[in-house]
């Protein structure tokens, strides 16, 4: 008697079941004290006003999946066509609220900023207390936008929309509070094509532990440092320019 108290079928939802296609709800799952909508689905799609959980019942994001085996298990997304085409994962960033706005058609409200994060991967470890953003992956804004207004029917090539954007390896190998994640910025491929490292342990001693092609930047005092075999190192040394 839960699932009735949770899910309500109006005949019109049935009937619209059987029905032709047309822009009525065909399914409507109400919470549990049937005075809202938390999952729909109708002509237009699925909609979900909730979060949604697989494997788990307190879902902490939109949709959050748990597992314990070890075997097949995650996300799949598979490409199977004759062309070179890969299999797709897309993040979409504004600083608007309407996830609706028409492409090709100018508007200006909600555009990203310089330093806005257009996506991001995290990687958590349990430390015992909290879930921690060990390492990570991010796509960030590094320079001014440029708004993409146009005339009527120009050709997408000569779209002048620009958004420069950097992609941002972080690393997790440091003591904080919480708010610090524990890890910090390492490698940055910037938007105009330049490379950084960034945030690297101190100068080495001639003898430290490393493995061959292992390189550490001191950038105060201009030197680069390359291990050249196990715990062997070499450095370069940069004159002003």
């Amino acid at each position: 008697m839960k699932m009735v108290s949770r899910v309500l079928l109006t005949a019109a939802a049935i009937a619209a079941l059987a029905a032709p296609a047309m822009a009525a709800d065909k399914l409507i799952v109400k919470n549990a004290g049937g005075t809202a909508d938390v999952f729909k689905v109708d002509d237009t799609g699925v909609g979900i006003a909730t979060k949604m959980g697989f494997g788990v019942t307190n879902p902490e994001v939109t949709v959050h999946a748990a597992e314990t085996q070890t075997g097949a298990r995650g996300f799949l997304s598979a490409q199977h066509n004759d062309g070179a085409h890969a299999p797709y994962m897309l993040f979409r960033k504004s600083r608007g609220t309407n996830p609706n706005l028409v492409a090709n058609t100018f508007n200006a409200a909600g555009k990203v900023q310089l330093g806005d994060y257009t996506g991001s991967l995290d990687a958590q470890g349990w430390d015992g207390y909290n879930y921690l953003n060990a390492a990570g992956a991010a796509f960030v804004v590094d320079a001014t936008p440029t708004e993409g207004a146009v005339a009527a029917n120009t050709a997408l090539g000569t779209y002048p929309g620009r958004i420069p954007t950097a992609y941002v390896v972080l690393t997790g190998n440091k003591t904080g509070n919480l708010a610090a994640f524990g890890r910090a910025e390492r490698f940055r491929v910037a938007s105009d094509g330049r490379l950084r490292l960034s945030n690297q342990p101190a100068a080495p001693a001639n003898n430290a532990t490393c493995t061959a092609g292992d390189l550490i930047l001191d950038a105060t005092n201009g030197h680069l440092y390359l291990c050249t075999s196990a715990n062997s190192w070499k450095r370069a040394s940069f004159a002003a320019y």
